[in-house]
């Protein structure tokens, strides 16, 4: 009596220690290399426990003592490695939004404030420092950031220093 036809192997488990082999040795060795059990790599030899079920971190430890890329080892083995980005050839993919310069409006009450102390504070005429200056009302909406040219004025002085 001739005994019962084992399941085959699946292609992935025969890939996995075809590597093995060729890079490594033993079970034993790349168990060692790997920080993981002998029995863990027996598992995934025999098609028991797929190598992308364990841990991301066991996993790329087996990946680095097998000297392969996570693209190589789902090229290899025809598993999908879920945290590798599929590689796509061709030009660069521009972004979704083209980038746009936001207007800001330099509130009256401000500009009366760099007409008078402009010469005082040179870098109130800076216009870097005007959209930085008027963020709160640009951004926030007329109802927030200083109102008064006094108020503008303070928040400038109190502002100047981080602004350097």
């Amino acid at each position: 009596m001739t005994p019962p036809a084992r399941s085959q192997k699946p292609a992935w488990a025969l890939a996995f220690k075809r590597r093995r082999e060729e890079m490594v040795g033993s079970q034993e060795e790349l168990a060692a290399r790997a920080d993981v059990s002998q029995s863990l790599i027996s598992q995934i030899e025999r098609g028991v426990q797929l190598p992308t079920g364990v841990s991301m971190d066991r996993f790329a430890r087996l990946l680095e003592a097998l000297h392969w890329t996570p693209e190589q080892f789902a090229e290899a083995t025809g598993l999908e490695v879920p945290f590798v980005a599929p590689s796509r050839s061709g030009p660069p993919v521009p972004p979704v939004v083209p980038r746009r310069e936001t207007p800001v409006v330099i509130p009256p009450e401000l500009q009366q404030v760099i007409d008078d102390y402009g010469d005082t504070y040179p870098e109130l005429r800076d216009p870097t420092i005007q959209k930085i200056i008027a963020a709160p009302r640009n951004f926030g909406g007329p109802e927030n950031g200083p109102q008064t040219a006094q108020e503008w004025l303070e928040y400038f002085l109190l502002t100047r220093r981080y602004l350097r």
